[in-house]
């Protein structure tokens, strides 16, 4: 019984590229995944169904109880969830998740791996969820890009209050004090302590 031609069909997430040679009077089949992998799979897999992807269904399905899937799982909930607690903070700002992330496979591949100890952080606080916005930043990090962190430019250049502090070797009150009594930001954050 002749085989028939597969190529260019689509089985789950694997598309036929190209037939191979027989190998022990089997037919087998080049297939590229909708992850970018590519993978030989028999007909017989690819007809009935037994194999629909390269592996990466099995691994993406054993990640829905990972911190990953959480991370993934709250951004979107914050920003699509009327009801979720920081919708307020993010979705009602117009703060949005890009369409390619709606597949928790495709965040994975723009964010690779979260590290240990940090979060996913945007870096205009404004802008949305996407690959070139985001990164995985440390808590310390975050605290410094917030609607309420006040950023001042003095010297060409800008940074938070308390990075200012930190540079100044003041504290905070310090800057404050001297933007209360009229200092510009120039002053308040260049003028050394006495």
């Amino acid at each position: 019984m002749k085989t028939p031609n597969l190529t260019g069909r689509v089985f789950g997430r694997l598309t036929v590229v190209t037939q191979l040679p027989n190998d022990k009077g089997r037919s087998s089949w080049y297939c590229t995944c909708s992850c970018g992998k590519y993978k030989i799979i028999d007909s017989k897999a690819l007809v009935t169904g037994k194999t629909a992807s390269c592996g990466c269904i099995r691994v993406l399905h054993g990640m829905t109880a990972t911190p990953l899937h959480k991370v993934w799982a709250s951004m979107r909930e914050r920003c699509n969830n009327p009801r979720a607690k920081s919708y307020q903070y993010y979705g009602a700002r117009g703060v949005k998740v890009c369409a390619r992330w709606n597949s928790f496979e495709a965040f994975i591949a723009d964010m690779g791996p979260r590290p240990k100890g940090k979060s996913i952080e945007r870096r205009d606080n404004d802008g949305n969820y996407e690959p070139s916005n985001c990164y995985w930043a440390t808590a310390y990090e975050q605290a410094q890009n917030t609607t309420r962190t006040r950023m001042l430019t003095a010297g060409g250049r800008t940074m938070t209050i308390t990075n200012w502090c930190r540079e100044l070797g003041a504290s905070v009150s310090t800057i404050h004090n001297r933007l209360k009594l009229g200092w510009t930001e120039e002053a308040a954050c260049l003028t050394p302590i006495r």
